[in-house]
């Protein structure tokens, strides 16, 4: 099982104070799916989303929105633990691909290759497990909305890890 504490920053602007918002992931094994396409590993997470730009890994991404007091602004966050396992076997994870249009017969789209600069190196991607995407308001509520990788991938050593 996965683990995953965030530490959201917040900085409290009409009163100067800093402070924070501690959030807790916890993802079960059993959420992951893998299957194959075009030869390649498929990875999906309960049907999570994916949101990668086209080549890179194309892995979940679970979104996230954070309550955060009216006066407050976000300037950042920071994973304070992380506990991850690799998933057992080696795995060549499918690049994302152009994107399916909700049409009759879509314009057929060519097979995106991999993009050398992340599947060369070896390191997990995405780098960090989250990632602040936006701050804002709705319906009188400030938020933060984040994304939160349950799964991510060593293209090099071909592991996923959870």
């Amino acid at each position: 099982m996965k683990r995953l504490s965030l530490l959201v920053l917040v900085l409290a602007v009409s009163v100067g104070l800093a402070g924070g918002i501690t959030e807790t992931f916890r993802y079960s094994s059993d959420a992951l799916k893998l299957g194959t396409e075009h030869g390649y590993t498929t990875v999906d997470f309960r049907g999570t989303p994916h949101a990668e730009p086209l080549g890179v890994p194309d892995l979940p991404a679970l979104p996230y929105q954070g309550v955060v007091p009216p006066t407050a602004e976000v300037t950042g966050f920071e994973i304070t633990a992380i506990e991850e396992e690799p998933v057992t076997g080696q795995y060549d994870v499918i690049p994302v691909q152009h994107p399916i249009p909700w049409m009759e017969n879509p314009p057929l789209q060519p097979f995106v290759e991999p993009d050398p600069e992340v599947y060369s190196v070896d390191a997990v991607f995405p780098k960090q497990a989250g990632r602040l995407v936006h701050t804002g308001n709705k319906s009188g509520y400030r938020l933060a909305s984040f994304l939160v990788y349950p799964v991510r991938y060593n293209p090099v050593q071909r592991k996923l890890y959870l």
